[in-house]
């Protein structure tokens, strides 16, 4: 028991003295350096695995875990400040900070920049979103937005490329989101950094790396030019962490690697040896063949690079046609999943589509019977012009065809064309209405015509009967109710007179404020005997027309604003100005237009009231159409009507 007991007593003073001697060494080094001050280091704080602030404000990373070992192994007072990278570049420059704990090496770096022994070598890569077809390496950046940190090794790289339209972010995951919320084409960044960010937020399937890595640098610490003391004192710390095995265990510890020692490299050195002068003996036996193979193989090799050259520059130039092409399409395969789609497709049917989506799930496939769509795969075709409703309420006019792609093989596939046709159906009513209205103008014209003499004529004889007939109660009433209704024919026919003959040109300045008001002295009888409620918000305006017309347009809208209302009832005169134009509200809270017959109120000769011709609102849009205006409603049944004009304001 005595013996264990010495045996314990013993080592323990064998720690101690292990302890002491390893103090005494590192201040001896801090005594013989003469070096006592904090030294400050600054890192990213959003440039993982290397170094980043988590949630809780912790800042860790390979590279902080490498400073600290140095710390250690020095015995120094070390700093680690996390920054936004453009500011701790700016804060080394300045001298408020000694180092940088991470940086790639370039030849425009190193004339401002001295550098440590390399940590590692780190590569730059390509992200691109999962459907994108056209970028496949650095010769596909021309002529399209991408994204890079600002201050970035990269973005000294992208300076050269020509035509480049660069994004900068403030750090390397704003760029992968901006390449995931499709504000840009592409980002080019770090390969971890990029992956992490995209495992961390779950979008790996969203984007993907191409080509080959497009910038491998030396990575490591950097401090000012020629900053030598410091320098030689992370170097010294570097090197030790790396001979006592510390640098392994952190590098292993994020990046899931370990490196091998000395001792396994001279192992692998004499295996390499042995390797050699196997493949020597190797070489000399098929020299013969290398020889008579080698331009065979070279002749291969230039035709796969150029064949691949021709379809990478296929490849691209297929995407931006399909992104180029204005109507939609998507092509499904056998199996009827998406194989390729162009954005135009999204904007119309206004929902996402992912590749390798079954047509089942994709919106289009409720136009489609299963039925049709079956016969599509037995070579047949499909076509419909559809009414197709966004998210936002508005109707798309989509004509849309269901082609097969045949092969060798019978139908390997099936195209969806997806044509908007909104534009033209629009300008088709348009023109549709325009020529209605012209030819009932003519007719009314003709009619007029036809009518007016032989109705002068009538009412010629009723006057001459008028004289002559007895005093007789029963004929005067009936001989004056004849007279009564001609006056009524002979003014219906004076307004389709009117409505069909052209535009008078008597353009001047017009005051609305005082038109408004000499109108509605006209209607003070109506307005005090159904005690209506005039409410005026009008701005002092000024615009171009024909008074007289003008003055017909809005009689003609507060007439049928007076009729609609009941007893006590609100109509309101709003004049504002809306950018370069005058806007006219005439809005009561009558009786409304049903929303089946709203359409059709500005059509001559259509009425839904008991009594009048159905032309006021005919003659008042073309009125309006005259004096280079707009005229719109908007009615709700029962709740009442809004009538809108609009004209352009006098710049005289």
């Amino acid at each position: 028991m005595r013996f264990k007991y010495r045996n314990l007593i013993s080592i323990l003073i064998v720690i101690i003295l292990l302890v002491g001697l390893f103090l005494n060494t590192s201040l001896a080094n801090k005594r013989k350096d003469g070096f006592h001050r904090t030294i400050k280091i600054a890192g990213d704080k959003h440039y993982p695995p290397y170094e980043y602030l988590t949630k809780e404000n912790i800042y860790k990373g390979f590279n902080i875990d490498i400073i600290r070992a140095i710390a250690i192994e020095e015995g120094l007072d070390i700093e680690i400040i996390p920054m936004v990278w453009e500011e701790a570049i700016k804060a080394l420059k300045e001298g408020k900070v000694d180092a940088i704990q991470g940086m790639a090496k370039s030849k425009e770096r190193k004339n401002i920049y001295s550098f440590t022994d390399e940590l590692l070598v780190s590569d730059q890569r390509i992200f691109v979103r999962k459907d994108n077809a056209f970028i496949s390496d650095i010769n596909s950046l021309s002529d399209i937005k991408l994204a890079v940190q600002k201050d970035d090794i990269n973005y000294e790289l992208l300076q050269t490329l020509k035509n480049a339209n660069i994004v900068t972010e403030t750090n390397q995951k704003l760029g992968i989101e901006a390449l995931i919320n499709n504000e840009v084409d592409t980002f080019i960044g770090n390969r971890l950094t990029g992956l992490y960010h995209l495992q961390k937020k779950r979008q790996l399937d969203k984007v993907k790396i191409v080509g080959d890595p497009i910038n491998t640098t030396e990575y490591a610490i950097a401090t000012l030019k020629d900053n030598n003391e410091i320098l030689d004192i992370l170097n010294r710390g570097l090197k030790n962490i790396k001979a006592n095995g510390t640098y392994d265990k952190i590098y292993k510890k994020w990046f899931g690697e370990t490196f091998t020692d000395n001792s396994q490299w001279k192992t692998i050195a004499i295996v390499s040896s042995i390797i050699l002068l196997m493949a020597f003996l190797l070489i000399g036996a098929n020299m013969y063949w290398n020889k008579k193979l080698s331009s065979e193989v070279e002749k291969r090799t230039e035709q796969i690079i150029a064949q691949k050259e021709d379809i990478d520059r296929s490849n691209r130039l297929r995407g931006k046609i399909l992104e180029g092409i204005g109507s939609g399409i998507i092509a499904l395969d056998q199996d009827r999943q998406v194989l390729v789609f162009n954005r135009a497709a999204e904007n119309l049917l206004d929902n996402e589509i992912e590749l390798g989506e079954f047509w089942e799930n994709l919106s289009i496939s409720k136009i489609v019977e299963k039925k049709e769509f079956d016969k599509i795969y037995d070579n047949n075709t499909w076509q419909s012009n559809i009414e197709w409703k966004i998210n936002n309420g508005d109707i798309q006019y989509i004509d849309c065809r269901v082609l097969p792609i045949s092969g060798p093989n019978g139908v390997e596939g099936v195209i969806v064309l997806l044509h908007n046709y909104t534009r033209e159906k629009k300008l088709q009513n348009i023109i549709n209405y325009n020529d209605k209205m012209q030819a009932i103008g003519k007719l009314a014209a003709g009619i007029a015509h036809e009518i007016k003499n032989p109705l002068a004529s009538i009412k010629g004889f009723i006057s001459l009967m008028l004289a002559k007939i007895d005093k007789d109660n029963l004929s005067q009433g009936s001989v004056d109710i004849v007279n009564k209704e001609m006056d009524r024919l002979e003014g219906l026919i004076m307004t389709l007179l009117d409505y069909s003959k052209p535009k008078t040109e008597n353009i001047e300045e017009i005051d609305l404020v005082n038109l408004i008001e000499e109108i509605l002295i006209l209607f003070s009888v109506e307005i005090k005997k159904k005690d209506i409620k005039i409410i005026k918000k009008i701005e002092k305006i000024y615009i171009l027309g024909d008074v007289n017309q003008i003055k017909q347009i809005i009689i003609n809208l507060l007439l049928n604003s007076i009729d609609a209302v009941e007893e006590q009832g609100i109509i309101e005169i709003n004049i504002f100005a809306k950018d370069n134009d005058c806007i006219i509200d005439i809005i009561d809270n009558g009786y409304g237009i049903p929303s089946n017959v709203i359409d059709k109120v500005f059509d001559p000769f259509y009425t839904s009231k008991k009594e009048g011709t159905g032309i006021g609102l005919a003659i008042s849009r073309r009125l309006v159409k005259e004096n280079n205006g707009e005229m719109f409603v908007d009615s709700i049944e029962n709740e009442g009507t809004t009538m809108t004009i609009m004209f352009p304001i006098s710049k005289q």
